[in-house]
């Protein structure tokens, strides 16, 4: 018995091929873009069901892109976002969501304003492991984690910019499903619905690879900086309405 209708199932798909090409080309964005279409379904997709999604998609891109993946200081991000994983689920027991997920879009919009007018962030050991912990921290609370990590990499090549990202990001979703399921947020309702997501990544990833042979290299940067900005604008709704 389908839990969705056809049109609905349909809807679903695209959003997710729609999120999958976007983090294709930039490194993240696929929870971005699918969050907040899917809560428009049903609001158990989010975060569980899309962290599975971007788990899947991560994994194929891993593998796609793992020439580019810089170990040793992947290594700091992804400590980083570990961390942060762990603290964003206790954090969600205690505080309201909504006032997080305000101050994380404030804090992306100031760093994307300050990075627009000439600041740049290194590409550091320390700004890795605090990009990574940010991202892990945010993307429990509002399953939009990339912005914090992708400011840190803009500068490096597009396949170390998707391999590095998509290695974070493996490691970082199998922290926040195990993080979730601990804090009893992730139970078999929200396995079965993301069942449903599975073959809009498949396609999107299909569709991402097509995507990278159109994008010049030279729009990634600006690209990644207005995904950010958007990121941050969409906490922002996310805490307000």
């Amino acid at each position: 018995m389908l839990l969705f209708s056809p049109e609905e199932i349909v809807f679903m798909t695209s959003v997710i091929i729609l999120g999958s090409v976007v983090q294709g080309l930039t490194g993240f964005g696929l929870a971005l873009v699918a969050a907040p279409l899917l809560a428009l379904i049903q609001t158990d997709f989010v975060p569980g069901p899309v962290i599975v999604a971007n788990l899947l998609f991560t994994i194929l891109v891993t593998m796609s892109d793992r020439s580019g993946i810089h170990l040793a200081k992947l290594g700091w991000a992804t400590g980083g976002r570990v961390s942060g994983t762990f603290l964003g689920a206790w954090v969600m027991i205690y505080l309201s969501k909504d006032g997080i997920a305000l101050f994380l879009g404030i804090a992306v919009l100031v760093i994307v304003v300050l990075n627009s007018l000439g600041l740049q962030i290194a590409y550091t050991r320390r700004n890795l492991a605090i990009g990574g912990l940010l991202s892990g921290f945010s993307a429990t609370i509002t399953s939009i984690g990339g912005p914090f990590v992708a400011l840190v990499y803009q500068n490096q090549s597009a396949t170390a910019i998707r391999g590095n990202m998509a290695g974070l990001f493996l490691v970082g979703s199998v922290f926040a499903l195990i993080s979730l399921y601990a804090v009893d947020k992730f139970n078999w309702h929200e396995l079965v619905i993301s069942a449903y997501l599975i073959p809009g990544v498949i396609i999107g990833f299909a569709f991402s690879l097509l995507a990278k042979k159109w994008v010049a290299p030279r729009f990634l940067r600006p690209l990644i900086q207005t995904l950010c900005g958007v990121s941050g604008i969409m906490m922002l709704f996310k805490a307000l309405l």
